[in-house]
């Protein structure tokens, strides 16, 4: 499952992810709450980034920021630009001024990545049915992602400084990121109750999830454990079908009704995490299945498939009762088509 030093296995969790999220926004029968794909990115995002900045650090002594922003945003930003316009320019062909004009603040932050801070501020309830003609509606996540990108190097190198030089590097992190996962959670669960949208939308509520993915990534890097998560042994299996057991019933027994984010929010992140325990060693069968090939091209332009996917649903649902074939089932091989295209040549020539 490791090739190139990335995890094929991950690839494959993406493109359940993404899946997932279509499904849901699709209203297939059995999905009612994929909307959890999000939330197994969100794991995968935390433990990806923190082995790619942990892996400078240890071999450098520093990370250099400078590098990493300007990764991320050569990969990123450009794709972003151009489905924003494309999804403008849409929205000028199909939608009367005044949809054109509420859809002006929604365009506006998700090209800042500010989309989840626009949500809040105008009180956009995700799971309404008056939210589903917001066509920028799924970037709020992506702005969750990049205030994670921003803030998530500062804290590995302030842990490094600040806390006592007698501790490795891994035992620095490793308590930070706990400290920081805990408060993330208790964050979380106060806010629920009390205002709903910002425990769904904010970052520093949805951080212990990139935490738990983060904290995955030190475990793998423990001396004493790697051998254990490398090789195959009863314990990471069976915590590997737990995990797809735990994202099956999230997928199908979730739905917009359930409280979200509420403790239910740690089903598919614990799910995610068991799923991430393997060490990339072909002896473990979720593993192996993830690997597919189909399935890991499918992560590979997966995020070229959630920009499209929902902005396709939106206008697809607008048009069938004009053009019937403009079903979800359209729309989902219009997103695999488009997505292909803009993945090799827009997302690679960007890299």
């Amino acid at each position: 499952m490791l090739k190139n030093n990335y995890r094929l296995d991950i690839q494959g969790m993406r493109a359940i992810a993404v899946l997932l999220v279509f499904f849901a926004h699709a209203n297939w029968p059995g999905f009612s709450g994929g909307f959890v794909g999000v939330d197994i990115f969100f794991v995968i995002s935390g433990y990806v980034i923190t082995q790619l900045l942990f892996n400078e650090y240890q071999h450098k002594g520093s990370i250099s920021l400078q590098r990493f922003y300007a990764r991320r945003l050569q990969r990123l930003f450009p794709l972003l630009l151009i489905t924003i316009f494309v999804t403008s320019l849409l929205s000028y062909l199909v939608m009367i001024p005044l949809e054109q004009l509420a859809q002006y603040g929604s365009a506006k932050s998700a090209v800042l990545w500010l989309s989840n801070l626009f949500f809040i501020n105008s009180n956009v309830d995700y799971f309404a049915l008056s939210s589903k003609d917001n066509i920028y509606l799924h970037t709020w996540s992506l702005g969750v992602e990049e205030q994670f990108y921003l803030l998530w190097p500062l804290l590995i190198l302030l842990s490094a400084r600040l806390l006592p030089k007698s501790w490795s590097k891994q035992s620095a992190l490793t308590v930070v990121i706990i400290t920081v996962t805990l408060g993330s959670f208790l964050l979380l669960m106060h806010m629920t109750n009390k205002a709903n949208n910002y425990a769904f939308y904010l970052m520093f509520t949805r951080a212990w999830q990139f935490g738990l993915g983060a904290l995955i990534l030190l475990l793998h890097n423990s001396k004493n454990k790697r051998h254990f998560y490398s090789q195959p042994n009863l314990a990471v299996e069976s915590a590997s079908l737990v995990g797809v057991a735990l994202l099956v019933f999230a997928t199908t027994m979730f739905n917009h009704h359930t409280a979200y984010p509420n403790w239910q929010v740690l089903l598919p992140t614990i799910g995610t995490a068991l799923l991430l325990l393997p060490r990339y060693t072909h002896g473990f069968t979720i593993g192996k299945l993830l690997a597919t090939k189909p399935l890991v091209y499918i992560g590979n332009i997966s995020y070229s498939f959630y920009l499209w996917h929902w902005v396709l649903l939106v206008f697809g649902m607008r048009m069938v009762k004009y053009f019937p074939f403009m079903n979800s089932a359209f729309a989902l091989f219009l997103t695999l088509v488009i997505s292909i295209f803009t993945y090799h040549f827009i997302e690679i020539p960007f890299r």
